[in-house]
């Protein structure tokens, strides 16, 4: 995983109340570190800011051979900091170098500018076959609606059964947070992620109601993640 900090440039002249000593940090995290054509990749940007949906990201021109898949906005919990996570899925259907100019991230407090990102792209080749591990939320069948209480915390656990080989961070399989819950990644330890386990997800669903956490399917390298969906109701208290 390639990991770039990359210091912001504070827009004085457009927010006069900052200085610069208030310069914070972004994080801009590719995964896989090997970039194949046809195969979706991630450009994640990890901002030092607690609020996402007080977060505005204005993307660079992004054209041929590159498109954009989807993206995805939520909050990112270590410990008691909350920051927030912007993560761009895009492929590429050529080969080569690609540069993308800067992203630029506005929140309530400044404005902020990331480098120029460089990329490479190769192609893939008749020896690379794609790889598809048996993955699952750990103790609960497919199709199956869990039974929750509003309120309720509960930690769920996405795995590999059987598969221990290397794989991306848990940040990789965070999905989107559906409306009406709270979301947050918990941390893997060593012996999980060598057991199998992709990541732990804590869900406090807010409200009564249904919620979903849609199927996904992701790529990392040769590997693909079939990622089933995940049905909660929750009854009131």
């Amino acid at each position: 995983m390639k990991i770039l900090f990359i210091s912001l440039i504070i827009f004085i002249s457009a927010l006069p109340h900052l200085s610069a000593q208030e310069n914070q940090h972004i994080a801009v995290v590719i995964t896989p570190d090997t970039l194949i054509t046809t195969i979706p990749f991630n450009i994640t940007l990890l901002i030092d800011y607690p609020e996402p949906e007080e977060v505005t990201v204005t993307a660079p021109a992004i054209s041929a051979p590159l498109s954009v898949d989807r993206i995805v906005t939520h909050p990112w919990t270590t410990g008691d900091r909350i920051q927030t996570i912007v993560e761009y899925r895009l492929i590429s259907t050529g080969a080569g170098h690609i540069t993308l100019d800067s992203f630029v991230v506005n929140t309530p407090e400044n404005t902020m500018r990331t480098g120029q990102i460089s990329l490479y792209f190769r192609s893939i080749t008749g020896e690379q076959r794609i790889i598809s591990p048996p993955v699952s939320w750990e103790g609960i069948r497919s199709g199956v609606m869990v039974q929750m209480t509003a309120g309720e915390r509960r930690i769920f656990t996405i795995r590999a059964n059987g598969w221990n080989a290397p794989h991306p961070p848990s940040a990789f399989f965070m999905p989107a947070v559906p409306q009406g819950v709270i979301l947050s990644a918990q941390p893997v330890s060593a012996e999980e992620r060598e057991g199998g386990v992709l990541a732990k997800l804590m869900l406090i669903p807010l409200a009564a109601g249904d919620y979903s956490i849609p199927a996904r399917v992701l790529f990392h390298e040769n590997f693909r993640f079939d990622i089933p969906s995940l049905r909660i109701r929750a009854a009131s208290r």
